[in-house]
């Protein structure tokens, strides 16, 4: 029996070494929110894609683009997915993060997102919101950037009004409240508060930014880039390959995505649901450059192409 045991142990060792010659898996350690921006990267894992690569890709769940952006400056996380602005911002202030595959991009035909306000209210241009109290998830941040250009696009001036932040979930209750007056919402948050009622969509502040703009993308320290350059391209290579499948099947996508999104998939099913670019372009990002800096988000306009990293499949 002990030699029995010694041989099992040594043929279970040989089979999780790696063969002679074979180079072990590259890890990447990947972070982002609940989106439509992982649906390629969860798709992906399934189907074996990474691995077939020669990639480990794990990926964790944290709370927000601060946070991501926070690990991937201090090394905890290689690779991360955020909202624009901060990546924006980060430039702005000199930190070396480069865009190596796009996320969500706004297209006016299929929104995702909202400017929303009671029910009850009568509020229809930004006219009607000078003066008022507003929420945001994040001051300075696509939402508040958004609802600006909005207002002032529709008749109003958005140097009249007052932004508060407000997590997205507890926004339905601050406008029945009246606390705010109105707020940005985007999906899964903006379905499930237009179901209660309670709220209802006044207008689409992405719209006057423009009809088409890349809203998140995933990121990475460009020194990571450098010292790792292949193991990002393969990354980007397999996940245009997942975007392009992944846009073109969303409901069979949605058993697949729920456990990460903490939703179930007749939830998901009821959403707007996004669409993920598949290259990167200056042209898709420029809009969003050019209107952070018109409200003060960042302190100056710069070309978009400064962003996207050498390594990226950029787009035509």
């Amino acid at each position: 029996m002990k030699r029995f045991l010694c041989g099992l142990f040594a043929a279970f060792s040989l089979a999780i070494m790696p063969a002679a010659g074979q180079t072990p898996p590259v890890t990447i350690r990947i972070a982002a929110t609940p989106g439509d921006e992982v649906t390629p990267v969860l798709y992906a894992q399934k189907m074996g894609l990474f691995a077939g690569a020669g990639l480990d890709v794990r990926i964790e769940r944290l709370s927000s683009g601060a946070s991501i952006a926070a690990a991937v400056a201090g090394g905890s996380i290689d690779i991360g997915k955020s909202s624009l602005l901060p990546i924006l911002s980060a430039h702005d202030h000199g930190i070396p993060f480069t865009l190596i595959v796009p996320g969500l991009l706004w297209l006016t035909g299929s929104p995702t997102a909202g400017l929303v306000a009671a029910t009850a209210t009568t509020v229809t241009s930004g006219k009607d919101l000078e003066g008022k109290t507003l929420s945001t998830s994040a001051l300075k941040d696509l939402g508040e950037i958004g609802i600006r250009s909005w207002i002032d696009s529709h008749g109003g001036d958005s140097r009249t009004v007052h932004f508060v932040e407000v997590p997205s979930p507890s926004v339905v209750a601050a406008l029945d409240s009246g606390r705010v007056t109105a707020g940005n919402l985007v999906d899964p948050v903006l379905s499930d508060g237009l179901a209660t009622g309670k709220i209802h969509v006044i207008g689409r502040p992405d719209d006057a930014i423009a009809k088409r703009f890349l809203t998140t993308a995933w990121f990475a320290d460009a020194g990571y880039v450098l010292k790792n350059r292949s193991a990002v391209e393969a990354f980007e290579r397999i996940m245009m390959n997942a975007t392009q499948y992944t846009n073109d099947h969303p409901a069979e996508m949605l058993p697949i995505i729920a456990p990460f999104w903490g939703l179930a998939p007749d939830v998901l099913a009821k959403m707007n649901r996004g669409t993920n670019g598949l290259t990167l372009s200056a042209r898709d990002i420029q809009p969003l450059v050019d209107a952070a800096a018109h409200y003060g988000a960042i302190s100056k306009r710069f070309n978009a192409a400064e962003l996207i990293s050498p390594a990226a499949l950029k787009g035509r």
